[in-house]
Parts: structure tokens; sequence; C-alpha cells
């Protein structure tokens, strides 16, 4: 079991955290915000060198938010079950948007599909270079591209006004 009093649990966190989750924070499901500044111009270089344009509010969550824990989400789209637990670091941590963006040379991710969040099995959610819609692969086997795309959300403020309504707070 998580002894969350641990001192090594408590220690990484303290060491890593900005700030524990509190009411001045602008979305609820953000549960952790980390201190991981991007450098002046880099999400405009990341567009520029793979050709798209975040959303304003996508592109200010970075700025501010970037490489944070969330709570997981969970709620139903188009029929199916959907629990958002990670919006990716655009730059910093273990998986970052421009490393899954590289990774797309295997084909098994369109193009146009822009990596932004992973649920708990590993599928990824995607922003469209097309229509600023999220998508993910409604076969829950298959998280290593898309195969199969589910358009969850017609933007992304519109999928953070549900996250927004869909906390679900996991103690271990």
């Amino acid at each position: 079991m998580f002894d969350k009093e641990n001192p090594y649990w408590a220690n990484f966190f303290r060491d890593r955290c900005l700030e524990k989750k509190t009411e001045g924070l602008k979305y609820k499901f953000l549960k952790y915000t980390y201190v991981s500044e991007l450098e002046e111009g880099y999400l405009d270089e990341l567009q520029e060198k793979y050709d798209f344009v975040y959303p304003d509010i996508l592109r200010e969550y970075y700025e501010n938010y970037n490489e944070s824990v969330i709570e997981t989400c969970e709620f139903v789209a188009n029929g199916k079950e959907i629990m958002i637990y990670n919006i990716l670091s655009v730059k910093y941590g273990n998986e970052s948007v421009e490393e899954c963006i590289r990774n797309q040379k295997n084909k098994l991710i369109p193009k146009y599909y822009i990596p932004f969040a992973r649920d708990v099995e590993g599928r990824f959610f995607y922003l469209s270079k097309k229509d600023s819609g999220i998508y993910t692969d409604i076969n829950k086997e298959y998280c290593f591209g898309i195969k199969h795309p589910m358009k969850i959300s017609d933007s992304v403020e519109e999928l953070f006004d549900v996250m927004e309504r869909n906390i679900k707070t996991y103690e271990f």
C-alpha cells in the first residue's frame, strides 16, 4: 500500500512540486503542478517544426502547467467509457509530445494527429490538425497507434470542460 506519510514518497513530491493542488489553480483536474518552465519560443518552434497550431487554451496550459499531474477524469463519449489519466508534457518527462510525434515515423499515427493525453491503459488521445477535435482509438487493445479513430470532443476547450465535471479521485 502507498503510504503518503512515507518520507521517501513525501520527499519526492516535496522536491518536484511547485505547489500542491489549491483553489487558486485554473483547473480543478490538476492534482500537482511541477516546476517545468519552457524556454521562450519553444511552443512556436515545435508548432513550426511539425506544422500545426496549438489552440490558445492548450498553449496556455503548457505555458503554466507543463508536466503537471492531473486527477483521473472519467466520462462517456459516443457510448464509450473514456478515462484520461495524463496530459502529456510538451517537453520533459518520460514521454513528451515531441517524442511521441517523432515516433510517428512508424506510420501507426497519421501526421495530422498530435499526441496530447493518455488513458490508464496507455491509449493516446490526439489533437487533430484537420478539425481541432480530440480523437482516440476505440479498440482498447490497440494503444500504439490509431486504427479506429473516434472523436471524443470537438475541441480542447470542450474536453477540459468535460474533464472539470468528471474528476475521479483514487486514494492509494
